[in-house]
C-alpha cells in the first residue's frame, strides 16, 4: 500500500487532489459506495479489490441492497449492504481482485466530479489526452501491483522503505513500523511505549480455544490467569527464549499447550474453571530496540444446551377453552431463547406457532388450527436444541356437513345425475374426533357410511338426500340437503320428417323427441351457412315456402341432452313422388258399391288426394298419398267421369280420372248350327265396360255351366269368353244360350240359339264271311255293304250264344240261339270305312259267341247286320308253308339289316358299295300312296335335281315356339328321331296327356311311307316340328282340342305327296306357317270355327319370290259367319328360315 500522491500527475490534477477529500486504502482493508461511478452516472460499490454495480433493492427491507460484479456474464459475485455495510456475500468471483482497478476507478470518478463542479472558474491546465491518461494509469497500476518477494525465512525478510514511511498529503512522515526484525541489539523503548491490547474469546466447554500473543513470536512472553472476581494474577505459562514451562494449576483449564510457531495458548478440552481473564506480557526485539506489549484476554466458557422437554396443562382440550405449553431445559448458558414449532398432521414441514421467545406457550382460546405435532427449541450462543414432539389434539365439530358427488353437475336446483351411471355422494363435515354419517333419501334413512354409492342409478331415484353428521364426544349433530336430479333420455331417437302445410302449398320440416328429463333441445342446421335457423325443446317445426324448396332436398336436425356425450342427428329429405296420380274403380259387396281408388304413393311429405265428380263437388275429405271412395252403385253414374285431383308442396296440382260405363256384349254368331256329336264353341265379347265384368254363362235350361264342368268347357279372357259343349246331343243340347255381364253401373245380356243336326242313316251291311281259326282263339270276319249313304266307319258286336239242340248222323250239326237279355260287347270299333274284313283275336274256345256288324256315321249308327256264329275253318298246309316261308324270310331281314349296317358304319371305307346299295331311286320308280278317294295325285317333275333338293331339306328348319302357360313342373320336352331305313313302313302313335309342354322332331329320311297319328288331349302347349325329306310319302292328321296355344310349323321338300288335314276347334290362338318347295302336291283343308283369331301365312310360288314354279295348290277354307280372317302373303325378301338345332 504506497503513497498515491507522489505519482507525476499533472499540476492540475495535483491541485485538485490536494483541495479535495481524498482517502487511500490498502486492498481488502475497507468498503465505500460514494467513490465511483459508473459511465451513466450510476454508483458503483468496491469492496476487497472488487467493483460491484447496483442491482436492486430488497422487497422486505428497502434499506438492504442488492450488488453484482461489474464483469456481467462472466462473474456470478454478489454481496447485500446495509448502510453502506456489507451483510452478506453471495457466490465467490471467477477472477482475482485488483486494488490498482479499483484505483483508476477512483481517480476517473475524482476526474468527473471535478469537471461537474461549478465553482472551479479558473483553468489553470488540461487533462492529458485519452492516450497519455491510459499509459500514466498503466504505470501507477504497475506500480501499486508490485509486490516484494516472499521471504524464506526471517532473516531473508526484507521491507521496503516505502512501506516503513506513511507520507500524507500535507508533507509530514510518519512510521509505519514501531521495530524491525532484522539483525540488532533488543534496544528497550521507553515507558510511554509499552502498548495494551484488550480482547474477548469464548470457548465451549469439553471443546478447544486458542488465545492469540500478538501477530509474530514474542522474544519472550509470560501467559498468567486472573479469577473473576479477583486481582492477582497467576502464571500459567512462560517462555523466556529457551522454550515454554507450564504451570501445574494449567491442569485445571483443560489440556493447555503452546502453539509451536507462535506464543498462542491453546485449551483442549476446555474446562469452566478457565473462565476468566488471561494476559500475554510479550516482549519483542526490533531495530529501534526492545518493545512490550500487553495483551489481556477474557475468556467466557460457554455450556451447551441439553435437550428441552414440554408439559401440556390439558393434553385434549375442547375448542375455545385456554391451555398452556412450558418448555424446560436443565443446563445451558444464559440467555436462552425459546422458538415453539407446530406442524399439522398432512403438513409437510413445521410452522413458527408464537412470535414470544419465552419458555412457556399460552393459547387463550385454542382452536382446531392448533392441532398438531408441537416442539420446542431452545438455543443459545453455543447450540440450540429441539425437543420431542407432542401431540395437541383440539375436540371440535361436526361443522356443517359438506356433500361431494362424482360425477359433478349442476343444475338450477341442486345436482344432476345421468341415469344409469354410477353416482358416488361424499358426506365431510369436519370433527375430532371424526364423525358418524348416517344418509337420508326423501327423509327415509337409507344408508350409513361416509360415502353412499348408487350403482346404475334410476329416474325413481331422483329426490332430496340428507347427510346427517353425529360427534360422540361432544354429542353434536349436524346435517346438509341437497337436490339430485336424475337426467334421462327420452324414448326412442328422434325423428324428424317434412309436413305439407298452408293447403299443400309449403312444407314444414317438423323434429321430435319427446319424453326424457330435461327435455330435448332440438335445433335445425342449415348445413350451407353452418348456422341453427330453429331452436326449441321436444319438438320444433321449420316452415319453407314450396316453390322456393328444390326436390330432394336434405335437411337435419340436432338433438342434444345432458344425458349424451355427443350430440344425435337426424336427417330427412324433402321428395316429390315419381310419376303422377293414377284412378281406378273396383265393384264390391256383389255389386252393391263402386269403390274409387287414386293412388300416387311415395314422396315426403306425401301427396294430398281428393275425388270430385263430373260435377266439380268434392267427395269425401283429402287424403294422403291414398285416398279411396266407396258410392252406392247407380245406372246414373254410367257414362260419368270422376276426377282425382292431387297436389304437392314440390309440384304444381296433378290430376287423374276415369269413366263408368256399364258393360255391352256382342257375339260374332247368334246362331250355331253342327252336327250331333261335335264340339260347340260360342263366343261373347265385352265390347265396353268399367269397371270390368266376369262373363257368366247359362245353357239352354238356365243353368250355370259351372254346375257340369265335364259337359261344359269355359276359356275366358279379359274380354272375351268361349263356352265349349261338348259332344253335342240333339236331344238335350238344343236350345238357347245365354251370356250375362254386370258390374256398378249396368248389365247386358245376350242370347245365342244352338241347333243340333242328326248325321244320315248310314247304308245296310252284310256278313260275308265268318270263321274260326286253327286254334277256335281268333275269327276272320268279312263283310260288305249294301245301298248308299254316307259311311265313317264299321263297329263289331259280339255275345255269347245259347247252345238250343243237336242232331247225331253222319255229320254232327249244331245250331245255336242268342240270348235276347244278354247285351251286345262292341269289340272293334272305328274301322276305316274302306276295310271290309277284320280279325278278332282273344277269344275263348270253349264259348260259342254271336257276332253282328254295323255302319257309323260319324255319331249316326245303321242297322245291325244278322247275327252269325263262327265256322270251323278247313285243314290245309298252307299255314306250315306261310310259317316256313315267314321265317325265312324273318332270317333274310336279319342278315340284310346286319349287313345293311355294317355298310352305313363302315361307308368311309367302302363308298362304293354303299352307293351301290342306297343310289336314290328314280322318280318312277318311286312308290305311290293311295290317298283317299277325294285327293289329287300328281307325279313330280322330271328331270328334279335330287342334290337341290336335300340341300334345301337341310337348309329348312322350323323354329319351335313353346306356350308361356306352362309351369316349370310340368314341362316335359321330349325329342322322337326316327331314321328308317329304305321301304320301311311305320305307323307312329304319340299320346300327350294334359299340361304337357312337347317338343317333337322327326327326321324322316327318303322313300319312308309313314303314318303320322297326333292325339293332343286339351291343355296342351304343344311345339311340333316336322322336317319332310325327298320323296317321303306322308298322311298327317293333327286334331286339335280347345284351349290349345300352338304354333305348326310344316316344311316340305320337293316331290313329297302329302294331305294335311288340320281341324281348329273355337278359342284356338294359332300361327300357322307353311312354307312349300317346288312340285309339291297338296290339298289344304283348314276348317276354322267361330270366334277364332287366326293369322294364316303361306309362303309359296304364287306370292313374291318364296316358292318356285309348278307348285300345284288348292285352299279351300270353309269359314264360319262373322270370322275374322287375313291371308297376308309376303314377298321372298321377308322369307326367312330359322334353323333348330
Amino acid at each position: 500500500m504506497g503513497p498515491f500522491a507522489t505519482a507525476n500527475w499533472p499540476l492540475r490534477t495535483i491541485r485538485q487532489f490536494a483541495t479535495a477529500p481524498f482517502l487511500v486504502f490498502g486492498t481488502g482493508m475497507f468498503s465505500m459506495e460514494t467513490d465511483i461511478i459508473s459511465k451513466r452516472g450510476n454508483k458503483k460499490f468496491y469492496h476487497d479489490g472488487f467493483i460491484y454495480i447496483f442491482e436492486k433493492l430488497s422487497k422486505n427491507d428497502s434499506s438492504i441492497k442488492f450488488w453484482r460484479c461489474e464483469q456481467r456474464g462472466r462473474c456470478n459475485g454478489r454481496i447485500h449492504t446495509k448502510s453502506g455495510t456489507v451483510i452478506k456475500t453471495i457466490n465467490g468471483h471467477t477472477h482475482s481482485p485488483s486494488a490498482a482497478s479499483v484505483q483508476v476507478a477512483k481517480v476517473k470518478t475524482c476526474l468527473k466530479r471535478r469537471a461537474e463542479e461549478p465553482q472551479e472558474v479558473v483553468i489553470l491546465a488540461s487533462l492529458p489526452m485519452t492516450s497519455s491518461m491510459k499509459e500514466i494509469i498503466r504505470r501507477k497500476r504497475n506500480d501499486i501491483s508490485l509486490a516484494p518477494p516472499n521471504p524464506t525465512d526471517l532473516q531473508h525478510l526484507v521491507i521496503p522503505i516505502r512501506y516503513k514511511v506513511y507520507k500524507p498529503d500535507n508533507g509530514a512522515e510518519e512510521k509505519f513500523l514501531l521495530a524491525d526484525s532484522g539483525q540488532g541489539s533488543l534496544v528497550i523503548l521507553d515507558p510511554e511505549e509499552v502498548t495494551y491490547i484488550e480482547s474477548q474469546v469464548k470457548g465451549v466447554i469439553g471443546r478447544s480455544v486458542v488465545l492469540e500473543c500478538g501477530q509474530s513470536v514474542p522474544t519472550i512472553y509470560i501467559w498468567g490467569f486472573t479469577r473473576p472476581g479477583f486481582s492477582d494474577i497467576r502464571a500459567v505459562l512462560y517462555n523466556y527464549g529457551m522454550g515454554a514451562k507450564l504451570q501445574k494449576m494449567a491442569s485445571m483449564f483443560g489440556d493447555v499447550k503452546v502453539l509451536s510457531d507462535g506464543a498462542a495458548l491453546v485449551i483442549d478440552n476446555l474446562q469452566l474453571a478457565a473462565e476468566g481473564r488471561f494476559t500475554c506480557q510479550s516482549l519483542y526485539d526490533t531495530n529501534d530496540g526492545a518493545k512490550l506489549v500487553y495483551i489481556f484476554v477474557d475468556l467466557h466458557v460457554l455450556v451447551p444446551i441439553t435437550k428441552p422437554s414440554i408439559q401440556m396443562s390439558v393434553s385434549a382440550p375442547v375448542e375455545g377453552s385456554a391451555i398452556s405449553l412450558l418448555c424446560s431445559v436443565e443446563n445451558g448458558t444464559r440467555p436462552l431463547e425459546y422458538i415453539w414449532n407446530r406442524q399439522a398432521a398432512l403438513s409437510t414441514g413445521p410452522i413458527n406457532v408464537s412470535e414470544t421467545t419465552d419458555s412457556l406457550l399460552n393459547l387463550t382460546s385454542v382452536n382446531r388450527n392448533h392441532t398438531g405435532w408441537y416442539t420446542c427449541t431452545a438455543k443459545n450462543e453455543v447450540n440450540e436444541v429441539t425437543s420431542d414432539r407432542v401431540w395437541l389434539d383440539v375436540i371440535y365439530g361436526p361443522d356443517q356437513p359438506a356433500i361431494n358427488i362424482t360425477p359433478y353437475a349442476l343444475n338450477s336446483v341442486g345436482y344432476a345425475a345421468i341415469e344409469q351411471d354410477t353416482i358416488s355422494m361424499t358426506c365431510s363435515a369436519s370433527s375430532n374426533p371424526p364423525s358418524q354419517y348416517i344418509w337420508f333419501h326423501n327423509n327415509s334413512q337409507i344408508y350409513t357410511g361416509q360415502q353412499f354409492v348408487i350403482e346404475r342409478i334410476a329416474r325413481s331415484q331422483t329426490g332430496s338426500y340428507m347427510c346427517l353428521a353425529y360427534n360422540t364426544v361432544l354429542n353434536a349433530r349436524t346435517k346438509t340437503t341437497i337436490i339430485l336430479t336424475v337426467y334421462y333420455l327420452p324414448d326412442g331417437k328422434p325423428i324428424c320428417t317434412v309436413l305439407s302445410v298452408n293447403d299443400n302449398q309449403d312444407i314444414a320440416l317438423w323434429c321430435s323427441w319427446e319424453g326424457g328429463n330435461p327435455p330435448a333441445t332440438l335445433q335445425w342446421v342449415d348445413t350451407q351457412r353452418d348456422g341453427v335457423d330453429v331452436e326449441g325443446l321436444s319438438s320444433i317445426s321449420r316452415v319453407k315456402a314450396g316453390w322456393e324448396t328444390s326436390n330432394n332436398s336434405t335437411y337435419s336436425c340436432r338433438a342434444s341432452h345432458p344425458a349424451l356425450r355427443a350430440d344425435w342427428s337426424c336427417r330427412t329429405t324433402a321428395l316429390l313422388p315419381e310419376g303422377g296420380p293414377s284412378c281406378s274403380a273396383t265393384a264390391v259387396k256383389s255389386l252393391e258399391y263402386t269403390m274409387l281408388s287414386c293412388n300416387w304413393e311415395g314422396g315426403l311429405p306425401q301427396a294430398s288426394l281428393r275425388w270430385a265428380n263430373w260435377r266439380g263437388n268434392f267427395l269425401g275429405k283429402a287424403e294422403r298419398s291414398i285416398n279411396n271412395q266407396v258410392l252406392q252403385s247407380s245406372p246414373t253414374y254410367s257414362g260419368k267421369e270422376f276426377i282425382c285431383q292431387a297436389t304437392h308442396p314440390l309440384s304444381r296440382s296433378r290430376a287423374c280420372s276415369i269413366q263408368l260405363e256399364a258393360p255391352d256384349l256382342l257375339t260374332p254368331r247368334n246362331s250355331v248350327t253342327v252336327f250331333e256329336g261335335s264340339d260347340v264353341y260360342v263366343t261373347c265379347i265385352l265390347k265396353a265396360a268399367y269397371p270390368t265384368s266376369e262373363i257368366v254363362w247359362h245353357n239352354n235350361r238356365n243353368e250355370s255351366v259351372w254346375l257340369r264342368p265335364k259337359k261344359y268347357l269355359l276359356h275366358q279372357e279379359n274380354s272375351w269368353s268361349n263356352l265349349t259343349i261338348r259332344e253335342a246331343d240333339g236331344d238335350h243340347d238344343n236350345g238357347t244360350y245365354w251370356c250375362t255381364a254386370s258390374n256398378v253401373v249396368g248389365s247386358s245380356r245376350l242370347s245365342i240359339q244352338l241347333l243340333v243336326n242328326k248325321y244320315p242313316t248310314p247304308p245296310n251291311v252284310t256278313i260275308s264271311k265268318l270263321l274260326y281259326g286253327r286254334q277256335r282263339t281268333e275269327v276272320v270276319l268279312e263283310w260288305m255293304t249294301q245301298g248308299s249313304g254316307d259311311l265313317t266307319g264299321f263297329m263289331i258286336q259280339r255275345r255269347p250264344a245259347r247252345r238250343s239242340f243237336r242232331v247225331r248222323g253222319t255229320t254232327e250239326l249244331e245250331q245255336s240261339k242268342t240270348d235276347p237279355y244278354t247285351p251286345w260287347q262292341i269289340v272293334a270299333s272305328s274301322i276305316d270305312p274302306a276295310i271290309r274284313g277284320h280279325k278278332l283275336g282273344g277269344m275263348d274256345p270253349r264259348v260259342l259267341y254271336a257276332f253282328r256288324i254295323l255302319a257309323v256315321n260319324h255319331k249316326t249308327t245303321g242297322y245291325p247286320s244278322e247275327v252269325k256264329t263262327p265256322a270251323d275253318p278247313p285243314f290245309s298246309a298252307l299255314p306250315a308253308v306261310i310259317g316256313a316261308a315267314v321265317a325265312g324270310m324273318l332270317i333274310a331281314v336279319v342278315g340284310t339289316v346286319l349287313m345293311i349296317q355294317y355298310i352305313i358304319r363302315n361307308r368311309e371305307s367302302i363308298p362304293w358299295l354303299h352307293d351301290l346299295l342306297f343310289q336314290r331311286p328314280t322318280n318312277e320308280l318311286q312308290e305311290q300312296i293311295n290317298f283317299p278317294e277325294d285327293a289329287d295325285v300328281t307325279s313330280p317333275a322330271e328331270g328334279e335335281d335330287i342334290v337341290e333338293n336335300r340341300e334345301q331339306t337341310e337348309a329348312a328348319f322350323p323354329l319351335a315356339e313353346t306356350s308361356p302357360d306352362a309351369s316349370a313342373e310340368e314341362t316335359l320336352t321330349t325329342t322322337a328321331t326316327t331314321e328308317s331305313s329304305i321301304n320301311v313302313n311305320i305307323s307312329l302313335l304319340v299320346t300327350l296327356r294334359p299340361r304337357v309342354n312337347i317338343s317333337l322332331l322327326l327326321k324322316l329320311p327318303p322313300s319312308v311311307n309313314t303314318r303320322l297319328l297326333v292325339t293332343l288331349p286339351p291343355s296342351v302347349n304343344i311345339s311340333l316340328l316336322v322336317t319332310l325329306f325327298p320323296s317321303v310319302n306322308i298322311s298327317l292328321l293333327v286334331t286339335l282340342p280347345p284351349s290349345v296355344n300352338t304354333r305348326l310349323l310344316v316344311t316340305q321338300h320337293t316331290s313329297v305327296n302329302i294331305s294335311l288335314l288340320v281341324i281348329l276347334p273355337p278359342s284356338v290362338n294359332i300361327s300357322l306357317l307353311v312354307t312349300l318347295p317346288p312340285s309339291v302336291n297338296i290339298r289344304l283343308l283348314v276348317t276354322l270355327h267361330p270366334s277364332v283369331n287366326n293369322s294364316l301365312l303361306y309362303e309359296h310360288l304364287a306370292v313374291g319370290d318364296c316358292a318356285p314354279a309348278s307348285v300345284n295348290i288348292r285352299l279351300l277354307s270353309d269359314i264360319a259367319p262373322e270370322c275374322e280372317h287375313q291371308a297376308v302373303g309376303d314377298t321372298a325378301r321377308e322369307c326367312e328360315h330359322q334353323a333348330v338345332e
